[in-house]
């Protein structure tokens, strides 16, 4: 009786064993969705096309994953790191000519400044009322053909 009860809870504890990396990537395949640190106070999260290409990079500050609805400021980065993640992952020489940008709009204190290139989209979310100004999502959107068919 003994033997059949340990091997219950053998078994009970070895599901509840949290899963790596690896185990998961091994059981489900290539993730569509990645987040990687990119120090301690910012992530970069990467949407994948069916290749395994970048189609959209997030530049943003840290955060839970599973937020909750808290009044206070948003958390924010410094300008200076996300012109800084753009020109990394988007160099001004690779986006291709300027279709249409220069702009903003502004709802409240959240101010949005997007930027159309032939090869790329960027688009600055900054919290306009914090001085001085700082960004709450630098965005990038690489425009190939196989991520106008991804997941919107």
């Amino acid at each position: 009786m003994r033997v059949p009860l340990l091997c219950i809870a053998a078994l009970a504890f070895a599901a509840a064993i949290p899963q790596s990396s690896p185990d998961l990537h091994t059981r489900y395949g290539k993730p569509d969705l990645e987040r990687f640190a990119a120090g301690s106070d910012a992530t970069i999260t990467v949407e994948y096309g069916p290749s395994g290409h970048a189609c959209k990079l997030f530049f943003e500050p840290r955060r839970a994953f599973i937020q909750t609805l808290s009044p206070g400021r948003p958390a924010s980065i410094p300008m200076e790191k996300a012109t800084k993640f753009l020109d990394e992952f988007a160099p001004p020489a690779s986006r291709g000519k300027l279709l249409q940008g220069g702009g903003s709009f502004q709802s409240s204190c959240n101010v949005f400044e997007p930027s159309s290139y032939e090869n790329v989209k960027t688009v600055l979310a900054i919290n306009g009322c914090a001085k001085p100004l700082s960004v709450l999502r630098a965005q990038i959107e690489f425009n190939i053909a196989e991520c106008a068919n991804s997941i919107k």
